[in-house]
């Protein structure tokens, strides 16, 4: 009686895990065909100085390029970037770069070959250097240097590729400035 009560348990157990297995099976298989539509490579660079692990989709173009904004890319085994075009395999997803130690060099996230969110990058030392933030392929938000010591040497802030100044409590893009108005020399009064 005790061993067929403990077979109707290993039964039942056995039945669960594998409806579990089933399940987790059905939700990753349907992860994968929700992107087949734009399928994601993950490929490698190595070299003496560092290794970059990062994804690409096989689209060779972007439906429409922006000509002011730089494009990310990868052809025969090299990331290029060029502005207002692509070809070759666009970077799309995350982008790591290591130092030969293994230790972050860089990292960000792609879209459509363009930088998006927020990127860091590390002194060899595994300090910080930079945070920059990117929304389609512009500055926009904090971009933030810090010397080797981890000190803090420069805070900026940028809305759609431009720098912000503070006036007053409003932040406004930063403007070119003009032509010094500066007295004329002799010889430049002599010449008018």
């Amino acid at each position: 009686m005790k061993k067929a009560c403990v077979c109707k348990v290993f039964f039942f157990i056995v039945l669960f895990h594998i409806l579990l297995i089933s399940k987790v099976t059905a939700q990753t298989i349907g992860k994968l065909a929700r992107t087949d539509k734009n399928p994601v490579q993950t490929n490698y660079i190595n070299t003496k100085d560092s290794t970059v692990r990062f994804e690409t989709t096989n689209q060779h173009t972007v439906k429409n390029f922006t000509s002011s904004l730089t494009y990310y890319w990868y052809k025969s085994n090299a990331i290029l970037k060029t502005v207002g075009a692509a070809d070759g395999r666009i970077l799309c997803g995350t982008y790591t770069c290591f130092y030969p130690d293994n230790n972050l060099k860089e990292k960000g996230q792609f879209t459509q070959g363009l930088k998006t969110g927020v990127w860091l990058t590390w002194f060899a030392n595994g300090r910080m250097k930079e945070l920059f933030t990117w929304k389609k392929g512009l500055l926009n938000g904090k971009h933030i240097v810090y010397d080797e010591n981890g000190r803090e040497i420069l805070n900026e802030n940028y809305k759609k590729g431009e720098l912000q100044i503070h006036v007053g409590k409003k932040r406004r893009p930063l403007l070119s400035r003009k032509k010094s108005s500066r007295a004329k020399t002799p010889s430049e009064a002599n010449k008018a």
